[in-house]
């Protein structure tokens, strides 16, 4: 459960490791001169874009902050496709596998869609495929 007194302890943290006072970084991520402090007073914490500002100025991960993650690095680690397509995610096992057409009708226009889908999935980056498979098993609601 998202707990914002957690955010704003790893955000003082961060900011002393990277030697940024609060204040810097309220003005960088463009917030109001007491918006961190007013963190560890709030139940509803902050909004995504101000979290990913404030992550940005830190160069630590989003989820760090949040406290989904211990390593304020966890942005930056490499996931390889290798270790993704294992999983039991939709795409996942089907990532390094060559397009299959069946010829009849419907179908074969659906398997050319989800082949030209795919052949694009091979050209983007390693990150960018980690972030895709998430998305795509967010939306299918696997966890």
């Amino acid at each position: 459960m998202y707990n914002p007194q957690v955010t704003h302890s790893r955000i003082k943290e961060m900011s002393k490791v990277r030697k940024i006072t609060i204040g810097e970084i309220n003005k960088s991520a463009g917030l109001g001169e007491n918006a961190i402090s007013q963190l560890a007073k709030s139940q509803d914490g902050m909004i995504t874009r101000n979290l990913y500002e404030i992550a940005q100025c830190l160069d630590c991960s989003v989820d760090y902050l949040l406290g989904r993650s211990e390593n304020p690095q966890s942005h930056k680690c490499p996931v390889t496709l290798g270790e993704i397509s294992n999983n039991s995610g939709v795409i996942g096992g089907i990532a390094n596998s060559a397009p299959v057409t069946i010829n009849n009708g419907k179908n074969e226009i659906q398997n050319n869609q989800e082949a030209a889908l795919l052949e694009a999935f091979r050209q983007l980056d390693e990150m960018t495929k980690a972030k895709a498979l998430i998305f795509v098993d967010e939306l299918n609601g696997e966890k």
